[in-house]
């Protein structure tokens, strides 16, 4: 398992994150060069916000990595997918070398998360859909008695879709407080700036008007990261948003929030010249062609079959009125 969060912040655990957000950021970029598409900018942005998580604030078995026991990660921003699977890799669900298979026909490690990755719960293509998801592993662990903590990344463009907002409102009513949200708030969506750019106070005001905790850091400041999830994970009242001032294509001089940058790969050229900047380069292991897919999802329930409506055929019944009945059949 990976270590619990520790009270103190130690110098050597925040070069770690420091570290493993290097790695993180070259894997991401190396990956989507090599594939010949993705978003590695949406990737920088939150390096040191995945390395926090991953390599600080989850108790999880990478053996094992969708354990009930153990605490989960969703990937609201589903199109960052290159830096969730370079994370998992660096943690030891799988070999990094399989990295470099990104969007190859017999890979596992499509352009988005789907549950065929260990690791994974929800496919995250389509944005805005993560904090419910988060939102209902936090309270399924809950209810089953599991001390299980579930992070979810969110990014600030999704953050316009009402959803969010949604299952803001139901964790904090439903006192989900095994619920951490982060949000990358680094300005540029697709194709202009965000609806609030970098004010923060607006999210703030947001998650706090539904009830959550609030916390504003700065997303690149590793040991600001690792003591917003620590306090996160301490609170006992109401779920937590820690929102994170980040910078798209962060880490990369001619990245570093550049707008028309949002969904395309480096060229083999502008990958050597950004990696130039990350320092010692780790090599590239050839991969052995094994698939780490899933070998079987979760089987629904076999329920059985509803009892017939409480009234005779034929019977003139409000619809409003038979629906309620069909749901309360459907429970049984």
């Amino acid at each position: 398992m990976t270590a619990a969060p520790g009270s103190s912040l130690q110098s050597s655990s925040i070069e770690t994150i420091r570290e493993k957000a290097r790695l993180l950021r070259i894997h991401s970029m190396r990956m989507t060069t090599a594939a010949g598409s993705g978003h590695p900018t949406s990737c920088l942005s939150c390096a040191e916000l995945m390395a926090g998580v991953f390599f600080h604030a989850m108790r999880f078995d990478p053996k094992n990595p969708n354990a009930i026991s153990g605490d989960r990660f969703v990937l609201s921003k589903g199109h960052a997918a290159p830096i969730l699977y370079a994370a998992l890799a660096e943690a030891g669900v799988f070999p990094v070398s399989r990295l470099m298979t990104l969007r190859q026909l017999t890979s596992e490690l499509e352009g988005h998360p789907t549950p065929l990755i260990p690791g994974v719960d929800a496919a995250t293509g389509s944005l805005g859909q993560g904090l419910s998801v988060g939102a209902g592993l936090a309270l399924g662990a809950k209810t089953a008695g599991s001390s299980a903590h579930i992070y979810v990344l969110l990014g600030d463009g999704e953050m316009a879709e009402g959803n969010v907002w949604e299952a803001a409102a139901f964790a904090a009513h439903a006192s989900i407080t095994n619920l951490t949200a982060i949000a990358d708030v680094n300005a540029l969506g697709q194709s202009e700036r965000t609806m609030y750019q970098h004010d923060m106070d607006v999210y703030r005001r947001k998650f706090e008007a539904q009830g959550w905790r609030t916390e504003i850091i700065d997303g690149h400041d590793a040991a600001a990261v690792v003591a917003a999830l620590d306090r996160a994970r301490a609170a006992s009242d109401k779920p937590t948003a820690i929102l994170a001032r980040t910078e798209k294509g962060h880490g990369v001089s001619f990245l570093v929030d550049r707008d028309g940058w949002h969904g395309k790969p480096l060229s083999p050229e502008q990958l050597e010249k950004a990696l130039a900047e990350m320092g010692t380069l780790p090599p590239i292991v050839p991969d052995d062609g094994r698939s780490y897919a899933r070998a079987s999802l979760p089987v629904p329930p076999n329920f059985p079959a509803p009892a017939p409506p409480d009234y005779p055929p034929g019977a003139q019944v409000a619809t409003r009125e038979a629906y309620g009945i069909a749901l309360k059949s459907s429970a049984r």
